[in-house]
């Protein structure tokens, strides 16, 4: 007789990881009964992320030069360099209207992931001769436009800085990290065929690059962190802007990027993240996670909700997407109820907002209306 053999659980290998990523501890959520003073509770986690996050560097001048300035109708584009660490330089567009009654608002418009790697900070501005790659972005992500200059016309100084990895910042002479686009820097760039390919390798690369910050001994969630704050930096550094209103506002990755922002610097008063409110054990059905995503056991013992729930007592908004591609509806109402339910036990209800859009992944012009009326009400008082 042959010996019975038992029934085995396909799933029993990574059980012990799907366990914590569908059922974390929540130990540092202030909805906890332990937690009651939402300032003192948001100002100690905060002190925790950022060791989580593992990339402090010592701050150094921004030093910034100034490489191109363009002339658009109602504000002039400044193309700028300024140093986020003694050993990594950032890139970023400045937007200054015309007319300005210094000092002014000013934002920090925060580019998507979207897999298009080729630009960053293009992606939502105008262009004198955007090309088909930038006019199909601003079609499917933006509706129509580069909302960031939208911000310019209506009187805000906006920043609009590269992610690491997008744009000037991307990773294209390193060959060791991103293999096949060494092969392309002899090619003709800003050709479609190009910006294509140079996306597709990028995208099955970007993975590399986050894993090669691991062994540096940061993450990506903290580069990108401190990177976007020294953007705010610039900000306060300028003359023209009332260090008093500065807000913050993206789509996607931009939206994580705002999240990130408002939880971490608390000179930002405001934001609105659009299209990332999406709670991680949900989303890995829908299409798993990305390894910039990561920062040890954050996400178990403080879920994305109550993360954003570091922005409290400042002011958020944030918009989701009905018909979402990316993330479950019910999980993303879950998600901005629980964020909701943080700023009310704590004594800021009037200080949290969010509505649904019915729209696929995208800052629509109808979003982006919603969006900048609720801006204007918080930073042009």
């Amino acid at each position: 007789m042959k010996p019975t053999r038992p029934a085995y659980d396909k799933n029993e290998a990574t059980k012990f990881i799907i366990n914590r990523l569908k059922h974390p501890s929540e130990e540092m959520s202030f909805l906890r009964a332990a937690h009651g003073d939402g300032e003192a509770w948001a100002a100690e986690t905060r002190c925790l992320v950022k060791k989580l996050f593992m990339y402090d560097p010592p701050v150094v001048p921004l030093n910034p030069v100034v490489a191109e300035e363009i002339k658009f109708e109602g504000y002039t584009r400044k193309k700028i360099y300024y140093m986020a660490a003694e050993d990594l330089k950032c890139s970023a567009y400045v937007l200054i209207p015309e007319g300005l009654n210094a000092p002014e608002p000013a934002i920090a418009a925060l580019h998507d992931h979207s897999g298009m790697f080729y630009y960053g900070k293009e992606k939502i501005v105008e262009h004198k001769e955007p090309g088909d790659y930038i006019n199909y972005i601003h079609e499917y992500s933006y509706g129509g436009r580069g909302f960031a200059s939208e911000l310019a016309r209506r009187g805000y100084i906006v920043i609009v800085p590269d992610a690491l990895g997008w744009g000037e910042r991307g990773p294209a002479k390193e060959s060791w990290l991103i293999g096949g686009l060494y092969d392309m820097l002899s090619q003709q760039k800003d050709l479609p065929g190009y910006i294509y390919k140079y996306d597709q390798i990028a995208a099955e690369k970007f993975d590399s690059l986050c894993k090669h910050i691991l062994y540096a001994g940061h993450t990506f969630m903290g580069v990108v962190s401190q990177n976007d704050m020294r953007s705010v930096d610039y900000l306060i550094s300028m003359p023209e802007v009332d260090g008093s209103r500065i807000g913050c506002v993206g789509l996607s990755m931009g939206g994580l990027r705002t999240t990130l922002m408002m939880a971490m610097d608390t000179r930002v008063r405001c934001g609105v993240p659009v299209g990332f409110p999406a709670l991680y054990p949900y989303s890995l059905p829908q299409h798993g996670m990305s390894a910039w995503l990561s920062a040890g056991d954050l996400w178990y013992k403080l879920p994305f909700p109550d993360f954003a729930a570091l922005a409290m007592p400042r002011e958020l908004l944030v918009l989701y997407c009905e018909n979402d591609q990316l993330f479950e509806l019910a999980s993303m109402r879950r998600s901005v109820e629980t964020t909701a339910a943080a700023y009310e036990k704590a004594g800021y209800k009037n200080s949290f907002m969010s509505a649904g859009f019915p729209v696929g992944h995208q800052f629509d012009y109808e979003m982006q209306e919603y969006a900048f009326e609720w801006l204007d009400a918080k930073l042009k008082k």
